[in-house]
Order: C-alpha cells, then sequence, then structure tokens
C-alpha cells in the first residue's frame, strides 16, 4: 500500500465518521468529508465505474486515484455530455487527459463508454479504448416505473436544470404544462424569474402553491419523482447539446411518450419513431409535435417495455467488457452471471471517497 498525503487524508476522514456524532458533526464542519460518483462493477479484477466527467475537476479526483495508486484498477468512464460537438478538439483534449492520467496513474486503465456511435468514432479514430454503452442504460428502473392508476393532469411536462441550453422558452405554447427544475447559481435565479414570466400558466411542481420564488424551492426526492411525471400525458427534451439527458430515459420508464428537439449527446439512442416525435427549434414545432405524439395515445406498457428491451441491449455490451476483463485474469463467469451481479441498482450515488480504501 503507497501512501500519500491524499490517503492520509481519507483515513481521517474515515477515523472521523467513527466519532460521537456531535464531534463528528463538529469537524465536519471545518474538514468536509471528500465524495464523489462512482461504482464498483467487480472486485476482482477491480472495474470501477466513474459515471461522471472527472477531468472536469481533477483536484478532487486526484485524491480518489491517489487512494489506488499502486493498484490495478480497471476505470470504465462515462461521457456526460456532447463531446462529438466539440468537433476534433473536443477528442482532442481527451486523448490528452488520458495521457496525463496514464502517466500519473500507470497502474490504471481507462476505458471510455461512448454514448452514440459519433463519440465512439472520435475515440477510437485517437486509439482511445472505448465500448459503445449509453449511460442511460445505467438507470434503476425500479425507481421509474408506468403507473396507469394515476390519472393524467398536465400535456406534458419538463425535467430540466434552470439553465440557458435548456432551452424553457421553447414550452411557451403549450397548456396544461409542469415543470420540474433545479437552480444551481444566481445565474439559474435570474433565469427563473425570467422564465416565470414568460410562462404564467404553467405548474411548477417544484415549488408549493406555485409560489415561485427561490426562497419556496423544495426538491423533489428521487422515490416520489416517478409519481410527479405519471401526472403527465408526455416529457419533453428541449436541449440541442447535452448528454444522454437522464430525464429522457425517466419519462420512457414511466410509459410517456416524448416531443425532443434535434440533439447532439447520445439521449435519442432509446427515441423510436413509434412513440417518439423529432422537432425543430421554435415553441410552435413544439406545440405541433406533441399533438402529434398525444394524437398517437401509445401504451404506457409498450413505450417501458420496449425501453427496457434497449436497456439491456445495452447493459450487455457493458457485461461483455467486464467478462473479457475476467477472461484475461483467467476467470471463467457468465454474462448473466455478471448482469445479476450489476443490474438493476443504484449506481449513480454519491459516495464517500475513503471507502475506496479497503481496495488499495
Amino acid at each position: 500500500m503507497k501512501f500519500s498525503l491524499n490517503k492520509v487524508r481519507l483515513m481521517i476522514d474515515s477515523l472521523i465518521d467513527q466519532l460521537p456524532w456531535l464531534v463528528s458533526k463538529r469537524l465536519r464542519q471545518i474538514f468536509p468529508v471528500k465524495q464523489g460518483y462512482y461504482h464498483v462493477l467487480r472486485e476482482s479484477p477491480l472495474i470501477i465505474l466513474i459515471p461522471e466527467d472527472f477531468n472536469d475537476d481533477i483536484d478532487l479526483w486526484s485524491i480518489f486515484f491517489d487512494a489506488l495508486a499502486g493498484v490495478e484498477v480497471v476505470f470504465v468512464c462515462l461521457i456526460r455530455g456532447a463531446l462529438e460537438s466539440g468537433g476534433e478538439v473536443g477528442f482532442d483534449n481527451t486523448l490528452k487527459d488520458f495521457k496525463q492520467q496514464q502517466l500519473t496513474y500507470p497502474e490504471h486503465r481507462l476505458i471510455y463508454l461512448a454514448n452514440n456511435q459519433e463519440q465512439l468514432d472520435g475515440l477510437t479514430k485517437r486509439s482511445l479504448p472505448a465500448i459503445f454503452f449509453n449511460q442511460n442504460a445505467i438507470i434503476d428502473e425500479r425507481l421509474f416505473t408506468y403507473m396507469p392508476e394515476i390519472q393524467k393532469k398536465y400535456s406534458a411536462i419538463y425535467n430540466a436544470l434552470m439553465a440557458p441550453y435548456k432551452r424553457h422558452y421553447l414550452t411557451y405554447d403549450i397548456k396544461d404544462l409542469a415543470l420540474i427544475t433545479a437552480v444551481k447559481n444566481s445565474s439559474g435565479e435570474k433565469l427563473l424569474a425570467e422564465t416565470k414570466e414568460s410562462l404564467r400558466g404553467a405548474s411548477w411542481l417544484n415549488f408549493p402553491n406555485n409560489d415561485v420564488q427561490v426562497d419556496n424551492y423544495q426538491n423533489i426526492p428521487q422515490k416520489d419523482l416517478a409519481t410527479h411525471l405519471n401526472l403527465a400525458r408526455a416529457g419533453l427534451c428541449l436541449s440541442k447539446l447535452e448528454g444522454a439527458m437522464f430525464a429522457s430515459i425517466e419519462y420512457l420508464l414511466c410509459g410517456l411518450p416524448i416531443v425532443s428537439t434535434y440533439s447532439s449527446g447520445g439521449r435519442d439512442i432509446f427515441f423510436e419513431e413509434d412513440y417518439v416525435v423529432l422537432v425543430d427549434d421554435n415553441s410552435a414545432a413544439v406545440k405541433v409535435g406533441l399533438d402529434m405524439i398525444l394524437d398517437r395515445d401509445i401504451s404506457g406498457e409498450f413505450i417501458r417495455a420496449r425501453t427496457i428491451e434497449k436497456i439491456n441491449q445495452h447493459r450487455y455490451y457493458l457485461v461483455k467488457l467486464i467478462q473479457d476483463e475476467c477472461t484475461a485474469k483467467g476467470q471463467t463467469v457468465s454474462e448473466q452471471e455478471l448482469y445479476d451481479s450489476i443490474f438493476p441498482s443504484q449506481i449513480y450515488s454519491l459516495k464517500k471517497f475513503y471507502s475506496i480504501l479497503k481496495y488499495s
């Protein structure tokens, strides 16, 4: 086990959490615990999923990687953004980050999970290890389900961060609109005020009594999100450049058809023409698309079942990668055994970095 200052920090974090609660609480105000999104897919060989772009905060993630310095690890890394939209520059930057990572941690191997064929082509062109696996396949389908007993209240729902790229203004022509959002910063607060004024007829589900004030905001727990989604007849996806957009797969698993603008990033991988309408970037087109999809009156059970079929296809891409890694280490394990050990689970959950020390 190689020691470093970062490892010592994580050991201290672990010890703090074992102290009496009042002492631990006080110390945490001074020394906040380091956390991140990661999931151990297999312990031997050690394969860890990182479902975020760790290079966006390498100072944070270097603590995690230092904890495993000297340990052979395969990191499979999701791509959260529309990497292909940046042209050659985005892929070249990824190559630069990859080389730096390999130089700093030679025992670690990175394998990228491309959300679509364009991302896969850009990565493999630079000899970066990658497979085609869309991030939306890691969702826990038990959390999002079709609820036919719930009476529909809204024509459409848009679950989206309050940010310019989400383009809330494209919902302007929709009646009986429901919105779920999150406000992350002061620019989001300003945009919230502007959007509230332009969408006066919308129902803001995060704000009790539809009182859209930042101080009145309430987060919707994930366990309750499906109930809110099932109140609507369709879901909206209105960004142009984004990652695979978790909200899109949540809609589909809840049996909602979708109206989506054309986009980069990979959310369309789980779309089918029967229950998804693609429209141009204007509010009138979004309204026409919504009318079209609602007229089809597609079974929510069908949408969910077909989506799970497509999710399973992608999951086996990842399972095959893990199986190959096991085979290379002389282990024999079936695809089904691997699948059952990984899915379904709440993979995308925040974890304390010191918990990874058990593998160091």
